[in-house]
This record gives structure tokens, sequence and C-alpha cells, in this order.
């Protein structure tokens, strides 16, 4: 049955009216009838090659090899992640034994796809192909490569961490000169993470990436993790700049242990007598105010009899890492102090852009200024400011920009299709379906085929899909 033919009979199952009514049901079964025929890796899983030749049919391994590495290659990320842990699994099990002995134990097709997964690693390297970062949870996977001491894919990882980082480096740039140079900058941070057992999971991956980001863009020298224990890790500028994103994991990332004692970093900071910082800390709540009172060491810094007297106009960013949504809890509770909630993956650019202007504009990090660096980006596309050199930022927005915080919202909703079905059978266009007619069903799913380099034959197909759904 060719594409068309299956996808006809896909619509037309089920109906009980002549309205065709798209269920998340069909569009499930017309997204499995579409990516059978691309060959990605549902289908390469299955022992097929994209020409639907058997795996290990054609007396070539090498045609073959090349041949599943295109197909890694056109993979999207999220797809292309999943097929990767079991091509790992499948390598593990038999990377001590030699070509002849894998065939005989597990057979040509695991042998033939593990190779041409290796093959597009090397195309990879060359840079003959990308590496897929797009959905995919980095912290997590560097995390986990970490923990596990497991660096058998950390070439890939190197690459995905590098584009990243190449994004984050372009987007923060434009904000340096000679007048205000990244020395400028890196002399009035410190850095500080929580490393408690409570930051366990989701906390301490996405609080390790902000310490692997800004050490490597602002080549901070000295890191503070704090616990039961303080630890102060130490770096040269040459290891920095040397060092590969791996090299530097190996040194910088930390497992959690022990309790929450933030008093031994404000002793250290205290014994220091810092002056005019901005002291980020890293943390999963125990610095977050408690009815405006607290027993928590840190808020001690504020009393100026307290015990940490010697700390002297220094504003602190406290980063909660503990939840996913972006919030400002706490406004104005603390002077000098700029609460932040949020682990997504995408506020990591908007905050260090914030800190940045901050720096070079002389003024205290507040929660209207990081909303703005979140929103002021490419994907959006807006040209509007709110005014956050207020002390009392209470993130007031007008109407306009509220206008424009919609219409951007608006465009960057998922796309609908408009599936106007001519009824093939008798080819006439009375029988046409009207968009009112039919029922659309919103597609969560990720379907994003970065640089997918299609060949003629995908090409064919997607012309028929677009002939039979969009017409």
């Amino acid at each position: 049955m060719d594409l068309k033919t299956e996808l006809i009979n896909i619509l037309n199952s089920n109906s009980k009216t002549e309205n065709i009514i798209i269920t998340n049901k069909k569009r499930r079964l017309l997204k499995k009838a579409f990516n059978e025929r691309i060959n990605l890796t549902d289908k390469l899983f299955q022992g097929y090659h994209t020409n639907n030749k058997l795996i290990g049919s054609l007396d070539d391994d090498e045609l073959e090899i090349n041949m599943i590495a295109d197909v890694f290659k056109k993979t999207p990320a999220i797809s292309l992640k999943k097929a990767s842990n079991i091509v790992y699994k499948w390598r593990s099990e038999f990377n001590v034994f030699k070509k002849e002995e894998i065939i005989l134990v597990h057979g040509i097709k695991k042998y033939l796809i593990v190779s041409g997964f290796e093959k597009y690693k090397e195309l990879i390297k060359q840079n003959k192909a990308k590496v897929k970062t797009r959905g995919l949870d980095l912290s997590k996977e560097i995390y986990e490569m970490f923990s596990k001491e497991d660096y058998s894919n950390s070439d890939i990882i190197e690459k995905k961490i590098v584009s990243n980082y190449e994004d984050l480096e372009n987007y923060i740039k434009p904000l340096f000169n000679e007048s205000f140079t990244y020395e400028d900058f890196r002399s009035k941070i410190i850095l500080c993470l929580d490393r408690s057992g409570s930051m366990s999971g989701k906390s301490i991956e996405m609080g390790l990436l902000y310490i692997l980001y800004m050490v490597k863009l602002f080549r901070i020298r000295e890191i503070f993790f704090f616990e039961s224990e303080l630890e102060i890790i130490k770096l040269t500028e040459e290891e920095i700049i040397n060092n590969t994103f791996i090299e530097l994991v190996k040194k910088i990332y930390t497992e959690t242990k022990g309790g929450t004692v933030i008093d031994n970093f404000l002793l250290e900071m205290n014994r220091r007598q810092i002056k005019n910082k901005n002291i980020i800390i890293i943390t999963d709540s125990d610095c977050d105010p408690i009815n405006n009172n607290t027993t928590s060491p840190f808020h001690e810094v504020f009393k100026l009899n307290g015990r940490y007297n010697k700390i002297e106009n220094t504003t602190f960013t406290i980063i909660n890492t503990k939840t996913e949504k972006l919030d400002f809890p706490y406004l104005n509770t603390d002077k000098g102090v700029c609460y932040i909630s949020g682990n997504n993956p995408k506020n990591i650019s908007a905050f260090i852009k914030s800190l940045c202007l901050a720096s070079k504009n002389n003024v205290n990090i507040t929660p209207s200024m990081v909303l703005e660096c979140c929103l002021d980006i490419p994907e959006l596309n807006i040209p509007f400011n709110i005014n956050y050199n207020n002390s009392n930022d209470k993130l007031k927005i007008n109407d306009d920009t509220i206008k424009l915080l919609f219409n951007a919202y608006s465009k960057n909703l998922p796309k609908k299709k408009i599936f106007n079905y001519d009824n093939i059978n008798n080819n006439n266009n009375d029988n046409l379906i009207e968009p009112e007619d039919i029922e659309q069903v919103e597609d969560n799913e990720e379907d994003n085929e970065e640089d997918n380099e299609e060949d003629e034959e995908i090409n064919k197909l997607e012309e028929q899909w677009n002939e039979v759904i969009y017409n």
C-alpha cells in the first residue's frame, strides 16, 4: 500500500458522518504512517534501510554503515537521544568482541546499526553533521555523564554544550566593549552553589550548568560550594581557556551531600570583608524568607550589627532552582536582594544577560530586568522595554507592553493545520470539507527535524502528504 492510499484510509476510518473528524488517534496513525516512510530510527530498529532493503542484505558493509549513519544524521534531537540509548546498550554488550564474533553472537543488524552510529559521530567530529540540542534536557545529560563516570559519549555532549554556549556568547557579546569588559564584570561577581542533599536532581543539574557556562564565559576562577562544610574550587585562567567543557565538568561538577549550612560561606565572605560585589547563590529555597522573618543565617547579612557586618555594599541574587516556572517571589522583602525561582534552561541566557546589564549600568539586578531579558530574545522579536532602574521594583507593565506580549505569545503558538480533505473516490469539489466542519486537535508532540537533509524519496513522500492532507 502506498502512502497516499494509507493516509486516505486512515482519514476515512470510523467516520459515521460525511465530515472528517481528526481525532488524536488518527493524528497518531497519520504521523506513524508518514514517519515509517521517512524511515528514521523506528524503521531502522525494525531492521530496514530507507530503501526498504533488509539490513545486512546488501553484501557491502561500508555502504550499509553509511546509509545508517545518514539516517542518524537526519533524525530529530529527541528521537536521536532515545535511539542513542539503545545503541549504547548494544555496544556495551559486545565491545570486547571482534567483528565476526559480534555478528555471530548478536547478529548483523546490531553490528551495522552500532557501526552506523559510530560513523555518524565521526561525521560530527569532522563537522559534516550537526549535533541536535533542541528539546533536549542538556543539564540532565551532562550530570548523568558525570555522576556515572561514563564518558563514552563525551564527544557528542561536548558538541552539544559548545552549540548552546556559542548561542549564549553571541547573545550577550554586544553588551561588552572597551569601556565595559569581561574583566570588569568578573571582578564584581561571586558564584556560590548549594550542594546539600536536598539539591539532588534537577536543582543541582541546573545549578551546575549555570556555573559551567559562567566560568567559561567570564573566566571566573573561584567557585564556592556549601553544605555541611564549605569547599572552594580554584581554577587557573589557562585551565578555563584551554580545557574542553568535558574537562571543566570533571573539575567543577560535584554530587550532593550533607546538610544546608550557608553560615560557613557567609563567614568566609565576612572574613574577606567583601565589598561592592554581587553574590550569586544558587540554592533550593534555604535563603527564602518566611513571613518576612526567618532563622536562616542568610538574613543576618542585612543587620547592621550582625555577625556578618564586614560585608558591605554587596547585593545578592538568589536563584531557586527547585521549581521550573520562572517567578519573582518575596519582592522588596530584603533590600539589595533579588529572589528568582525557575530552572528552565531558557532562563539561563536571560539571567546572565541581566547580570551583565546590572553591572554595566551600576544598578541592582531586579525581577523586571530579568523579565525583560527573558522576553528580549530573537524568537519573540518584539521591541519593548521595561523600566528596571527603580529600586522599588514592582514589575509594573503598561497596556501597550501587555499587547506586545500577547502578540508575541500568539505568534509563537504551535501552528494549526487546516485539513481540507477532497474525497478522492468521486473527485468532486462539492465534497470538499470546509475548515469549520473539521475538529482540529492540537498536536503537542515535538516535531523539530533540525537540518533534515531529505533525499529525493522523502521529498516525493512529502509531496504526497501535502496533496492528501493540506490540499
